[in-house]
């Protein structure tokens, strides 16, 4: 019996914390994923689609989304498919009457309500239980494993939620692994990273990288349930994805900084993608002021000849906590604008090169021609 498992797509969400991807570009990527499901079904003769919450970002996005989602599912419905909804935090306003004419399907199950459920269907002469629970506020804070019904009698035994795993400090639901692990598969979103707890909790991640934190690759996952461990692989459903180098700087050679980048452009296949370099800077010894002040003019000379928007720095101090604000203060008041309070700032690969074509020295341009 071979599964699809999704969640966190956040359909309708414009991620403003990610300026190297336009609204346009996200709304239309997503788009091309929700209508690539079907296909997916249907290239790997699935069987049950399992979507673990945050399949909608906000209440209040535009209705098209909820158009193009219903035709997704009765598409797969109509093949005879299984396909089981669990919300999560960011769509706890859905209810039944959001999708009322999928009800003609028994092969449909939608979890909204906050009481832990069982809904059990026969499939493939195989009678399957759906253990699931939705969400009904964003943040209900509570353990709710141990409220989850007793086991039926039936061939498998699938849970499907949304939250975190052992952790009784989260603002959303925590699921204890120790409960979980009675079912064949407990499908779990929240987490934007795909997360295997024990071969049977199963985080698949975002499909889409929605958020700086969202690197790597990101799709579905798919698995046969009766050889679940060799069968389990990610299939991507996006072609945008974010790459993450750190780049540590000694804080007496700051001025060495615009080569380092470069060299690292140069070793990333970082075509179609977007790099999010995170800046660190360190030494030995303890500074003075004007020392601190020296570096920090120098990092901000090196900042001055990258001018474009989509490669992600952000700086942090590792050498001296108690300086740590103040040199984020200081490096901050240049004239790179920040646009969040993560003192993060965005650049563009291509404006990097052309820039430097026409303003660098022959060494610089020699080099940039070799490297693009």
């Amino acid at each position: 019996m071979k599964i699809l498992q999704i969640s966190d797509l956040h359909l309708g969400a414009l991620a403003p914390s990610l300026t190297a991807f336009s609204a346009a570009d996200i709304t239309a990527e997503m788009w091309r994923i929700i209508l690539r499901i079907s296909d997916i079904v249907e290239q790997n003769n699935i069987d049950i689609v399992l979507i673990a919450g945050d399949l909608f970002d906000h209440e209040n996005i535009e209705s098209n989304w909820y158009y193009l989602v219903t035709n997704m599912i009765e598409t797969i419905l109509k093949r005879g498919k299984v396909v089981v909804y669990a919300t999560g935090n960011h769509d706890y306003f859905i209810q039944p009457n959001h999708f009322k004419m999928l009800f003609d399907y028994t092969n449909f199950i939608l979890f909204t309500e906050a009481t832990p459920a069982v809904k059990s269907i026969s499939y493939q002469n195989k009678i399957i239980a759906f253990y699931g629970v939705g969400y009904d506020v964003q943040q209900p804070q509570k353990t709710i494993s141990d409220e989850f019904p007793a086991l039926i009698e039936a061939d498998y035994h699938f849970a499907i939620g949304h939250g975190e795993v052992d952790n009784i400090q989260t603002n959303y639901y925590n699921f204890n692994s120790f409960d979980m692990l009675k079912y064949d598969v407990f499908a779990i979103g929240h987490r934007h990273q795909m997360e295997i707890i024990a071969n049977k909790i199963l985080y698949a991640g975002s499909t889409l990288a929605i958020n700086k934190n969202n690197i790597g690759s990101k799709g579905a996952l798919i698995y046969d349930l009766d050889d679940l461990a060799e069968s389990l692989s990610l299939i991507k459903l996006s072609k945008m994805e974010l790459i993450r180098e750190e780049l540590v700087i000694d804080i007496l050679t700051g001025q060495s900084l615009l080569a380092e980048i470069l060299s690292k452009l140069h070793l990333l296949d970082s075509k179609g993608k977007t790099l999010v370099l995170d800046l660190s800077l360190r030494t030995e010894e303890s500074i003075s002021d004007f020392q601190l002040n020296t570096v920090i003019s120098q990092i901000k000379s090196a900042y001055s000849k990258i001018i474009f928007d989509n490669i992600n720095l952000s700086l942090s101090s590792s050498y001296k906590d108690n300086l740590s604000f103040d040199l984020l203060h200081k490096f901050t008041q240049g004239s790179l604008e920040q646009l969040d309070n993560s003192n993060r700032f965005y650049f563009n690969k291509e404006k990097l090169k052309s820039y430097l074509l026409k303003n660098s020295d022959d060494f610089v341009q020699e080099m940039l021609e070799r490297m693009y």
